[in-house]
């Protein structure tokens, strides 16, 4: 089976199944603990009180550009070559940004306590203190995707969300107030990622080689992200000021599942990173569009079993959330072109930056555009619209991209 698909792929599936194991292992049960939660907040939270979690969640993202995450993936590939030395002056960049992401999200709470939306003003408030140390310390991520941990940088993160599903369960139980479902989220999140980077460096003692071109490669990853980010929680946050908490809680449901391949999905980039970086960048666009149209028409398998299982996994766990199903059937038609991903890891992992600027700022310009113009005229049906289609054309757009010849150091 091994050898079958490896010569289909034409790829190191045992390289795959070594690294990817790990991976794959930390994401069923991630994906598993993220159904969870979702099954948790579906009955036993408020339809509002949900909304307003999810909103916070949307602000809280939007926040974190502040703390440069590009820095995390230029981090990665500058370990993976040799130049730990280069994470502390990522971090100090980290927590210096993040700070003043803070007192934007502080100065948005006081605009809404000023007009009377207290509950949601605290919740912007705890969001804006706690979302910088969360982003910095993600870095540990970055650290063991340089080293090939893959069994660690499957584990922590695993462990991470089990211990926030407990946390919830344990919460949520107790109260449905939106305030201390947020203080929980953001303050058991930080602990356990504190723990994490201490864990990190000592299990892999860095050494003080530094690469000259991380920070700057790691602002124009950031740079990049910018408009992505703000497309990723536009939705939701057009969702709650357009149509209401209840309303985007109903949505939040329906993409739920998808988020959760997705991020399955951006987790193997850490392993294609390390690969991507060993090959000529000629040999890549020979090479990779076959893998990823054939993993693309594997996906048609998964999206079939929950078109047809979908009635039944409603009926069971979202029996309040109804209405999300068929929501639910389209959105998950969009993973067929997750896949397209790794085009773009191996345009980071050669230091293509004129290529992802174009990739990293069109594909997002595409999404907000068609959220702005769908969503405040068909609500739900906008948002699904936008993402399913917003999808199609960036997968175009990446691959047309991609298939541009540059000079650049690799060829």
């Amino acid at each position: 089976m091994q050898k079958t698909l490896g010569k289909w792929l034409k790829t190191d599936v045992r390289y795959l199944i070594n690294g990817g194991g790990w991976l794959s292992f930390g994401q069923i049960l991630s994906m598993a603990a993220g159904f969870g939660t979702a099954i948790i907040f579906a009955n036993y939270l408020p339809k509002e009180a949900f909304g307003v979690y999810k909103y916070t969640l949307s602000i809280s993202g939007i926040l974190a550009i502040f703390s440069l995450a590009g820095m995390n993936t230029a981090l990665s590939k500058s370990i993976a070559l040799g130049y730990d030395g280069s994470t502390w002056a990522v971090l100090n960049k980290k927590i210096l940004w993040g700070l003043a992401g803070a007192l934007a999200g502080i100065v948005y709470g006081i605009y809404l306590y000023c007009n009377n939306e207290i509950e949601m003003s605290i919740c912007i408030a705890i969001a804006s203190a706690l979302t910088p140390v969360v982003s910095a310390l993600d870095i540990y991520i970055a650290i063991l995707g340089g080293k090939k941990a893959f069994k660690f940088l499957a584990l922590y993160p695993l462990i991470n969300r089990l211990i926030l599903f407990l946390s919830m369960w344990v919460i949520v139980s107790i109260s449905g107030d939106p305030i201390v479902v947020v203080l929980t989220f953001f303050t058991v999140n930080a602990l356990v990622k504190l723990l994490f980077f201490t864990v990190t460096c000592k299990q892999y003692p860095l050494n003080n080689k530094v690469e000259e071109t991380t920070l700057g490669f790691g602002k124009h990853l950031t740079i990049m992200q910018i408009a992505n980010t703000v497309a990723f929680n536009l939705d939701k946050i057009l969702m709650f000021n357009l149509m209401g908490p209840t309303e985007l809680s109903i949505y939040s449901i329906a993409i739920s599942p998808v988020q959760q391949i997705q991020t399955a999905v951006k987790s193997f980039t850490s392993l294609s990173l390390p690969k991507l970086v060993d090959k000529k960048t000629d040999e890549l666009r020979r090479t990779l569009p076959a893998k990823i149209f054939k993993s693309s028409l594997i996906l048609m398998i998964p999206i079939g079993v929950y078109l047809v299982s979908a009635p039944i996994i409603f009926e069971v766990f979202f029996s309040n959330y109804m209405e999300s199903m068929n929501y639910s059937r389209v959105l998950i038609t969009g993973i067929l072109f997750f896949p397209f991903i790794v085009f773009e890891a191996s345009m980071i992992a050669h230091e293509e930056s004129r290529k992802l600027y174009i990739v990293r700022l069109s594909k997002p310009a595409v999404r907000i555009l068609l959220l702005l113009s769908l969503i405040s005229f068909w609500g739900i049906y906008g948002a699904i619209a936008a993402f399913v289609s917003s999808h199609i054309i960036e997968s175009i757009i990446i691959y047309a991209v991609f298939k541009i010849k540059t000079k650049n150091r690799s060829t």
